[in-house]
């Protein structure tokens, strides 16, 4: 074959030789056109689901595909928005697979997100869809009650689902029915800098005390228990609650024998923002126009209650009657072991050294804080939540003081007056005695 295909050649040399003794204009015979062999055709496609169902907890998947007829110039790529996403760092020599790691999902929403697979012109997608985190109860909210009662520091805490699990004001627990609530009462030998304003649970670890000590390190069974979505309460029986900084972790085993673990990406409490009230409306105000009390006979009275709200200030509940019916209740916020001396104004702020809390009413209709009254003898006839403005106290150092107002109402209204009266305060400042009461005066 090789000789053939040699004088093959040789012959068409001789041919060209002896073309040129012959005429330039003889036609020449076309080259022929090369044959290309065809391509075979490239095929890609996956051959694993294309969706994947991953646990709040994360971890490795795989997706597997198939080339027929692979080009060596091309190469399998992987992209996804997704940071939570990611290749797997494990060695694996199995060929035609892509190994893929999600990370944790520490929320309370479960979360979706799409990984392209792309060769050449070929794409396919595949859907990856990660649970919630049935553990993570995101929002934790508290409070300090101090040293109270012979024990150590306590804290009582909740991590919940809902934004807040306890009333500010009457220090009760508020439970909405489909929220999962996990109250926690802890003992710790580390103060509150803070008070109950804002505060960190000491980190440590607090084992379950079913005599309820009150120890240091100890978590109290009486006060401790899971609220559940059906409003169930389902107390414990051992376990212990870790507590670092941005973490509390609780690991406990219920009376019904059941483990239960929670925990929230956090160990501070910000009760500042607790101390607002509800939002009040002006429809429980009675008021039509301006009132301007007039400087007539009036008695002037406080009853203390200590640092009822374990805040780092006393509160005072203090009272302005008039002989003619008008009458003010005010809750007063005071230094420790300061007299009811000053200007107070109308504030949520507690860093104010001096502050009067603006009335609300709570959900059982009752009112709270600084009111105004007008009463036909013992019946109340007349009200309006005391929104802004001021109180002035001075004392004249001889046992009298003179009261001073200009407050607005929750309609925009000003009530406005002064008095002039014997100041007599009532009971001790003691934060063990100290009882809450409803702040709708009788009269006396």
């Amino acid at each position: 074959m090789k000789k053939f295909l040699y004088l093959l050649a040789l012959c068409a040399m001789t041919m060209v030789s002896c073309e040129e003794w012959f005429a330039d204009d003889k036609p020449q015979k076309p080259e022929p056109t090369p044959i290309v062999p065809e391509q075979p055709e490239i095929e890609f496609q996956l051959t694993s689901e294309e969706s994947v169902e991953i646990s709040a907890k994360g971890g490795e998947f795989v997706i597997t595909y198939a080339i027929t007829n692979p080009d060596e110039t091309l190469s399998v790529e992987v992209a996804t928005d997704a940071e939570w996403i990611a290749e797997s760092d494990a060695f694996d020599a199995t060929p035609n697979q892509i190994r893929l790691v999600v990370e944790a999902n520490q929320s309370v929403e479960p979360r979706s997100a799409e990984v392209v697979v792309t060769y050449g012109e070929f794409e396919a997608n595949v859907l990856v869809n990660q649970a919630a985190d049935e553990e993570l109860l995101q929002y934790l909210s508290g409070i300090y009650h101090g040293n109270s009662n012979f024990c150590d520091y306590n804290y009582r805490i909740a991590l919940s689902s809902a934004e807040s699990a306890f009333d500010i004001v009457t220090g009760e627990e508020c439970v909405v029915d489909g929220n999962q609530y996990l109250f926690l009462d802890l003992y710790s030998s580390e103060s509150s800098a803070q008070y109950n304003v804002k505060f960190s649970v000491p980190e440590g670890v607090y084992s379950l005390d079913a005599e309820n000590s009150g120890e240091a390190g100890s978590l109290g069974a009486e006060y401790s228990y899971l609220c559940n979505a059906a409003n169930q309460k389902i107390y414990f029986k051992s376990g212990k609650v870790a507590v670092e900084k941005g973490l509390i972790t609780a690991e406990l085993v219920g009376a019904d024998n059941k483990k239960y673990r929670f925990y929230t990406l956090k160990n501070s409490v910000d009760n500042k923002t607790l101390f607002k009230g509800n939002d009040i409306s002006a429809e429980l105000s009675t008021l039509t126009e301006n009132l301007e009390i007039p400087s007539e006979a009036a008695s002037l009275y406080a009853e203390p209650y200590g640092d009822y709200y374990v805040i780092g200030k006393d509160m005072w509940l203090l009272y302005i009657d008039y002989d003619t019916g008008h009458s003010l209740v005010m809750e007063i916020l005071t230094p420790i072991g300061a007299m009811p001396v000053g200007e107070f104004p109308i504030s949520s702020d507690l860093n104010k050294a001096r502050m009067a809390l603006p009335g609300f009413a709570d959900g059982d209709e009752k009112n709270w804080w600084s009111w105004y009254y007008c009463y036909d003898g013992y019946d109340v006839v007349g009200q309006a939540p005391i929104v802004s403005g001021n109180l002035k106290i001075v004392d004249d150092g001889a046992g009298n003081h003179t009261a001073s107002f200009t407050f607005k109402e929750a309609k925009g209204l000003t009530i406005s007056g002064s008095c002039t009266a014997y100041f007599e305060t009532y009971g001790e400042v003691s934060l063990l005695s100290a009882k809450r009461r409803v702040v709708r005066p009788s009269r006396k």
